[in-house]
């Protein structure tokens, strides 16, 4: 596959971490460097991975019987082994990349459940353990903490599907990448397309920001003023904007730094009491409306319509705009590769109904959402 990066991109000059990824390319091309070239082309668009139930149903072949139809193969074998061993490539390089950009790999974490129990063993537990406390106190802690990391998550996850279907943030990504695509390629860059989207320092701070262009320093302007309105810390690709989540009992220096030095932040004295009829919930939520408002936002935040809720069974109902996100990608992934095949939308709707556990009618009415956006 012919690489369109510029000089200054060649995974030859990457640091150790991208050259590992390259190793874990490069064995993926040498078997499967025709279906790259046919089906990525020259990753001027970015190449998501797809769930092994989605590749199975784009993959079945049956025969006819009784009254039901033969159904025929969506894709090819070869197609079929690709995509499988595109998905094991990814995944062996950190569980969290889902794709490929640029010849380099998309790092998307919001997709990833949190690890269960926080990866503790036994031994960490007991080493975690206070004096007068009990191991089962802090396998309960744990727990929580597990809940409460799942729950920001589906809310992250969750406003990523709300960003994917806003016109405000649309238009003003869109014309964004716009003012990308056209920059000049003769100025130094950050390394890996992860680093070309975010700016979580002032452009000015860049290393080699003397030496970039009046374009290039004029879109890291643009970037980073898009990015805290939205109250982003980047972008995986276009496609993937990065939430940033909340700051627990963070240094103010440090959320100055990220979220820019106009940033509101209360404090209260350790010796001042609380009043007891203080709603700080309200007052929170007010305070983060009127912010909202100020950096030139339309839509009504906070959202109360990101959260995953917990069913009567247990079960987690994921919120209507992160199962639209997911339905999305995997659709926009596949029409990309492949085209708008023939009966390709009932197999994905069905295929997408099983893996999120709701109806098949459910996922027709929120495909209706991105129609004329894929």
């Amino acid at each position: 596959m012919t690489s369109t990066n510029p000089p200054h991109m060649t995974t030859q000059n990457l640091g150790p971490e991208w050259r590992g990824w390259t190793q874990h390319w490069m064995r993926f091309l040498a078997h499967h460097q025709q279906w790259c070239n046919e089906r990525i082309g020259h990753n001027t668009e970015p190449a998501y991975t797809l769930p092994d139930s989605v590749v199975s149903a784009l993959s079945t072949e049956t025969e006819a019987r009784g009254n039901n139809r033969a159904s025929r193969r969506l894709i090819a074998e070869a197609d079929e082994r690709a995509e499988r061993s595109f998905r094991e490539t990814c995944q062996a390089f950190s569980s969290d990349t889902i794709g490929v950009w640029r010849d380099q790999p998309v790092q998307f974490p919001w997709l990833i459940p949190a690890e269960n129990n926080l990866g503790f063993n036994d031994q960490n537990v007991s080493t975690l353990t206070p004096s007068g406390s009990t191991k089962e106190r802090t396998r309960a802690a744990l727990r929580q903490c597990q809940a409460n990391l799942a729950a920001i998550r589906h809310q992250l996850l969750g406003y990523v599907g709300f960003l994917n279907c806003d016109d405000q943030f649309i238009s003003e990504r869109d014309r964004l990448k716009s003012q990308f695509e056209s920059l000049p390629s003769d100025t130094p860059l950050p390394q890996s397309s992860a680093g070309l989207l975010s700016a979580p320092v002032a452009s000015q701070l860049m290393p080699e920001y003397e030496r970039m262009s009046d374009a290039h320093q004029l879109f890291y302007s643009s970037l980073r003023e898009l990015i805290q309105r939205w109250y982003l810390t980047g972008f995986a690709t276009w496609d993937l904007p990065l939430p940033q989540g909340p700051l627990d009992n963070a240094p103010v220096n440090l959320i100055s730094r990220i979220r820019g030095p106009q940033t509101r932040v209360n404090y209260v004295p350790a010796f001042l009491s609380v009043p007891s009829n203080a709603n700080l919930r309200e007052e929170l939520t007010d305070r983060q409306r009127h912010e909202a408002q100020a950096a030139g936002v339309n839509s009504e935040f906070p959202r109360t319509d990101i959260s995953a809720r917990h069913g009567e069974s247990g079960a987690i109902n994921l919120s209507s705009h992160e199962t639209r996100f997911r339905i999305w990608l995997v659709h926009v992934t596949v029409f990309r590769r492949y085209g708008k095949i023939h009966g390709v939308k009932s197999r994905l709707n069905a295929a997408l109904a099983t893996e999120l556990g709701i109806s098949d009618q459910r996922v027709k009415k929120l495909c209706q959402d991105f129609v004329g956006m894929i």
